[in-house]
């Protein structure tokens, strides 16, 4: 009985001791984990005061020339070359990396209404597609009144691919009330959806994208081939002065 006992009592130690061991793994994962998002999130944040400084330092080199189009978004954005591919147009990137539609309305003065460009295209939403609607009308509604000469072009969502594909039903309807929205506000609207998806997979063209969400210098090349008619259309048939 004593030996059955003594049996007993190491078996729930041991027991014990692997259910510490596991705790402690899972509370270090736990916490690499709560502090990578917090570094993540400072990195973020960083990255962001940098280029709102940028942009405010960018401003001055326009000087008196006026800028054709400004482009503003997420990473989509700024990951644009728009100097390459627009060079007929004096251009503006106004992108940074993980922007959502809270972001941006932060920074519009300094990356818009500062610089009051002919045209302005706008891509936003995907970081924040599930709820982007919370403010997304109010900023349009603005553009009214702080962009009075400027012309308006809002962008659909891309397709997205992947990781992220099962988003693209939520995009689908996303991009339904962007075009609403600017059809409400007199504005242009771009399908950038249709013309980058694969109708087989129903996904981002594979050769558009690296990861999924971002595009390849071939999914660049077919976005220009989208936007430039509308910037065309609008520059040749507005007196901007």
């Amino acid at each position: 009985m004593g030996e059955y006992m003594e049996k007993k009592k190491r078996m729930i130690m041991l027991v014990g001791s692997v259910i510490a061991v596991v705790l402690l793994f899972v509370a270090a994962v736990f916490v690499k984990s709560y502090t990578d998002k917090i570094r993540a999130e400072e990195l973020q944040k960083e990255h962001y005061d940098s280029r709102v400084a940028y942009f405010e330092k960018d401003n001055k080199r326009y000087g008196s020339m006026d800028v054709d189009v400004a482009f503003i978004g997420d990473s989509l954005i700024e990951g644009y070359e728009v100097t390459r591919y627009y060079p007929q147009y004096v251009t503006a990137n106004r992108g940074i990396n993980g922007d959502t539609t809270i972001t941006l309305e932060k920074r519009l003065k300094v990356s818009l209404y500062d610089l009051q460009p002919k045209i302005c295209v706008m891509q936003i939403g995907l970081n924040n597609y599930e709820d982007m609607f919370s403010n997304y009308e109010k900023m349009l509604a603005e553009f009214k009144t702080k962009l009075p000469a400027t012309k308006i072009v809002v962008m659909s969502h891309l397709p997205t691919s992947q990781d992220m594909a099962e988003s693209n039903p939520t995009l689908v309807e996303n991009n339904k009330k962007i075009r609403s929205l600017a059809q409400k506000y007199g504005y242009t609207y771009i399908d950038a959806y249709t013309p980058m998806l694969d109708s087989k997979t129903n996904e981002l063209l594979e050769k558009y994208t690296y990861d999924g969400v971002h595009l390849t210098q071939k999914g660049y090349e077919r976005l220009t081939e989208v936007v430039t008619p509308v910037i065309k259309n609008l520059i040749n048939n507005n007196n901007f002065i």
